[in-house]
């Protein structure tokens, strides 16, 4: 479902974003070991894709547009498609570089990665735990968070704080025009991975609703014949985007 929303309201949502994730107390030894070719090969980026609110999305949205070339965007859109199209459960976040092993957007990035490997070890034990009991069938192994990183400061945060900083997010989101009943990360909702967001935002809802069938329905070469088709005819719409028309 694509939105609506006043420019206005939305350039104002960036700024509370931008507060909202100064909250959160630094941390150090991610980029550090990544940097140092440390092996964990930013596994977290390799095999997550963050959920975000609709103003998160749109917040790094803007920040690729202004940056990237159309090339990157539209590479951005075939990775999409890869993640969405796939069955597997674990996929890597679209903005992984898998060369650099870094994060393109890291300056923009949503308030679930600020919080990975720093979320209180109950809340994160019960995330993975719905998970390994949705995913029970699947041959898949969930990692335990990162233990490379720490605050800077020393500081712990708490479930109490990670709650307060999701009702700041959820009041953010509200800001903008999205209902309290949008919040959700079913169908029809806003809190989505980056791909699902993008390739909605792209794609006219017919578009999206025949590569839901295809998703559902299509065999591994019928999925790698959508890919192709899809990313060839996209450069002219991500022009049309970068130029603000």
């Amino acid at each position: 479902m694509k939105r609506k929303v006043s420019s206005k309201k939305l350039e104002e949502s960036f700024g509370k974003l931008d507060k909202l994730y100064a909250k959160v107390p630094d941390t150090k030894g991610c980029l550090e070991n990544l940097i140092e070719g440390h092996k964990c090969g930013a596994f977290c980026c390799q095999q997550n894709n963050p959920q975000v609110l609709y103003c998160e999305f749109m917040h790094a949205l803007t920040h690729v547009l202004k940056h990237f070339g159309v090339e990157e965007i539209v590479e951005l859109f075939h990775k999409s498609l890869i993640n969405y199209l796939s069955t597997f459960p674990l996929k890597s976040c679209i903005f992984w570089d898998s060369e650099t092993k870094m994060c393109k957007i890291h300056k923009v990035r949503p308030l679930s990665c600020y919080l990975y490997s720093v979320t209180p070890d109950e809340e994160f034990k019960a995330k993975q735990n719905r998970l390994k009991e949705i995913y029970k069938n699947e041959l898949v192994f969930f990692r335990d968070q990162c233990n490379l990183v720490s605050t800077i400061d020393g500081s712990t945060i708490t479930s109490k704080d990670t709650a307060k900083w999701w009702e700041e997010l959820k009041e953010i989101e509200l800001g903008i025009g999205i209902t309290e009943k949008e919040i959700t990360d079913r169908f029809g909702g806003t809190y989505l991975t980056f791909h699902d967001h993008l390739l909605i935002y792209l794609l006219p809802e017919y578009l999206f609703n025949n590569l839901i069938s295809v998703r559902l329905h299509g065999n591994p070469a019928e999925k790698s014949r959508v890919i192709e088709a899809f990313s060839k005819v996209l450069t002219p719409v991500i022009e049309k985007l970068k130029n603000g028309n």
